[in-house]
């Protein structure tokens, strides 16, 4: 059986004392620290959120601006109806009855360019 004496009373006191210090100086502190960073971390949370939020807000409404814009410049555009494109190696042109002089000239000697090179390189 166990004995009684002042080994065990003396034993408990140390005990105690130890219990008492580490819960003061160092397991507050800790649990202070660690709910501090808590605090933190949900704060970001939220400030993330509320940021994602506007976000999305601003994408939303920037993509119903170019929506409303590609309308409104279907309906004030002229109807031009170009189905056919040319097109010769690097060259793409659109065929648009309207032309002026100089950029029919560009095109001329851009072409005269494209075939000339295409000929020498085959």
């Amino acid at each position: 059986m166990v004995e009684v004496n002042a080994t065990i009373f003396i034993q408990m006191a140390h005990f105690l004392i130890a219990w008492f210090f580490l819960d003061r100086y160092l397991l507050r502190p800790m649990v202070k620290f660690i709910d501090q960073e808590e605090t933190v971390i949900n704060d970001y949370q939220k400030a993330l959120q509320k940021e994602a939020l506007a976000i999305e807000q601003e994408v939303s409404a920037q993509k119903k601006f170019w929506k409303n814009q590609h309308i409104q410049l279907q309906k004030e555009s002229p109807a031009y109806n170009i189905n056919t494109v040319l097109s010769y190696s690097a060259i793409v042109c659109p065929m648009i009855p309207e032309m002026n002089k100089a950029d029919k000239e560009l095109l001329i000697e851009r072409t005269k360019k494209a075939i000339v090179k295409q000929v020498k390189h085959d």
